[in-house]
């Protein structure tokens, strides 16, 4: 018995590697069919649109050749490389299925500068990554790999997202509300920022102890807080409070689990379709009416009641998925950079990356010191995007890389993230030790670089940077569980 057991536990890899390859071939056979059958149909899709649509497929699911667990040295990679898809090829693949204009050149171009920027920074991640996941050495347990009691965890997580939510409120209906009055300097916006990261970490701690014990309280204050996040997302116009806990949720299945959620990921798209077109229409209501979200919560019935319309289901969906698409492209703005930057508009030749220097620098120091998230400001008021200079417009580090140092910077600048990326996921991979402390350190990491690889890359790694100081701290005070190391089953 002992024999077999053991046999089974030493194929389970091969088993588990060979699933990953057949799903590489369904998904890449799927895009490839699909993309041909809309070629022949939508009259605005050239030949380029869908190369660059099945090229971007194959660069961004190549890791499932040759991975053998979703959360060992590699869990970083794929789920950068799942949200580069989202971000420079959803949009393209709707268009070519809903036979609808592509954005991006004309039918009769090939690839653009920008698709080639593109694609080149995906294979230039993709080599970093692997040079150093490959050349990492193996560690002992260290001080991570202590778990913290069961407990503890339900409690500090309820208090620590409590806390994140009170400062979010406030941020969102305060300090980044447009037609608000509030405002607070620099340094002591830093800081704030700095304990709204507190609203992730209390959600992932109540995520961790589900999956980890199936805790009855846990999944009751974790369902009720998803339902908060849901009603704060909507109120305080931001989409990304809206759907974070659900989005946490599916990547830590998939990396606590050693399994696609794939029935729990089709209802999340469902019901997030649906809800973003709800979302779009509010959006519209309060910026049309130049109010600010406090007079709108004062007015939320009038509000939905115009909303409401006469829309079917089917339809909300199909409007709710363009607009999500449409939300997290951000393909235009690295055609626009690429196609713009070194002609009219001027390099930046560091200027957007240089704050990254003074992350631990405080600002009652160098009170002189540079923005580190200025970049989308930069970005909308020297290519004159919105009407609006005080809107910030995303443009990916990839248009952020590309606009500092051309070519040379969007090469060496994406093989760095990809170095980057690939030690954190060495040394915290949750293949061979599992623990709370490395989770969080792996998913803040998942939340602040990947998910949001759309911000300023100096504002975005300052913030991870300070983040993972912060939970260090957190761990070292909190009263640890008997056993030091859980290993992975």
């Amino acid at each position: 018995m002992t024999n077999r057991t053991a046999a089974a536990a030493a194929s389970l890899p091969r088993e588990r590697s060979h699933r990953k390859r057949i799903l590489f071939y369904v998904i890449n056979i799927a895009i490839v069919t699909l993309v041909g059958t809309a070629m022949m149909t939508n009259s605005h899709a050239g030949m380029g649109d869908g190369l660059f649509v099945i090229a971007l497929t194959m660069l961004c699911t190549l890791p499932l050749l040759f991975i053998r667990s979703y959360r060992g040295k590699y869990s970083l990679m794929i789920v950068l490389l799942a949200y580069y898809y989202g971000s420079f090829a959803a949009k393209d693949l709707v268009a070519l299925a809903s036979n609808k204009p592509m954005a991006g050149p004309a039918p009769d171009a090939f690839l653009s500068g920008g698709e080639i920027a593109i694609l080149l920074g995906a294979v230039c991640f993709i080599l970093g990554y692997v040079s150093v996941a490959r050349l990492y050495p193996e560690r002992g347990p260290g001080i991570l790999s202590r778990d913290w009691s069961p407990a503890v965890m339900l409690a500090a997580g309820t208090v620590i997202w409590a806390i994140g939510f009170y400062v979010t409120t406030t941020w969102q209906f305060g300090i980044a509300d447009r037609y608000s009055n509030v405002t607070l300097s620099q340094s002591i916006g830093g800081f704030v920022s700095l304990l709204r990261m507190l609203h992730p970490l209390g959600s992932l701690i109540l995520i961790y102890l589900f999956l980890t014990s199936r805790s009855k309280p846990a999944l009751f204050v974790l369902v009720i807080t998803m339902l908060a996040d849901v009603v704060l997302g909507f109120l305080g116009d931001s989409k990304e409070i809206a759907v974070r806990a659900p989005i946490l949720y599916l990547f830590s299945a998939v990396l606590l689990r050693e399994r696609l959620p794939l029935a729990q990921g089709i209802a999340f798209l469902l019901i997030t379709s649906i809800l973003f077109s709800v979302f779009s229409a509010y959006r519209g209501e309060v910026h049309s009416r130049h109010e600010s979200r406090d007079h709108a919560l004062s007015r939320i019935d009038s509000r939905l009641g115009s909303i409401a319309g006469s829309d079917s289901l089917g339809e909300r969906f199909s409007g709710g998925l363009e607009y999500f698409t449409d939300r997290i492209s951000l393909k235009i703005f690295v055609e626009l950079i690429v196609e713009r930057s070194g002609k009219d508009v001027e390099f930046l030749n560091g200027y957007t990356i240089e704050p990254l220097l003074y992350a631990f620098i405080p600002r009652l120091i160098a009170p002189d010191k540079t923005d580190s998230s200025m970049a989308g400001l930069v970005f909308n008021q020297k290519f004159h995007i919105s009407a609006a200079p005080e809107t910030y417009i995303s443009m990916s580090q990839v248009g952020e890389l590309y606009w500092n140092f051309g070519w040379p910077g969007l090469i060496v600048g994406m093989f760095a993230i990809g170095a980057v990326m690939a030690a954190v996921a060495s040394a915290v991979r949750l293949d061979t030790r599992c623990s709370l402390p490395r989770y969080l350190l792996l998913l803040l990491t998942i939340y602040l670089l990947c998910l949001r690889f759309e911000g300023a890359l100096a504002g975005t790694y300052t913030i991870w940077m300070r983040a993972a100081v912060l939970l260090f701290l957190i761990h070292l005070v909190m009263p640890k569980a008997r056993r030091r190391v859980r290993a992975a089953q």
